[in-house]
């Protein structure tokens, strides 16, 4: 989620090593929606002292050429069997698409980043 959040900021607000990463793969830009899914739920229990307007957030993303990843059925079945190393359903979420999709999973949840798999913490 903070990934997405810096990234709607345009590329140079991300972590150093996130733009070296990018820079240096050439990789395509992709957020998922399980993020601002999860925004959407936390600013509506005003959890996470989150004060973004999230319409606005996604147009930066799009408009900063990032592409949107949906949430599809076998995504969110595959994040099921999953070891319970992380316990937010929409970190899981992330993992497992990123799994099924061929994707490197980037984010700065040192959680998150204990999964084996396709994960790099910066």
């Amino acid at each position: 989620m903070h990934l997405v959040v810096w990234a709607s900021e345009g590329f140079d607000t991300l972590p150093a090593a996130a733009q070296a990463l990018f820079e240096e793969t050439g990789a395509e830009l992709v957020y998922s929606v399980a993020s601002l899914w999860e925004m959407a739920i936390r600013g509506s229990r005003r959890r996470g002292n989150l004060a973004t307007d999230l319409p606005v957030l996604r147009r930066g993303l799009l408009d900063g050429g990032w592409e949107e990843l949906p949430v599809l059925a076998a995504q969110a079945l595959a994040a099921g069997p999953l070891p319970p190393i992380h316990h937010d359903p929409f970190d899981r979420l992330l993992r497992a698409q990123a799994t099924a999709e061929g994707m490197l999973l980037v984010t700065a949840d040192r959680t998150l980043a204990s999964y084996t798999g396709p994960v790099r913490l910066v």
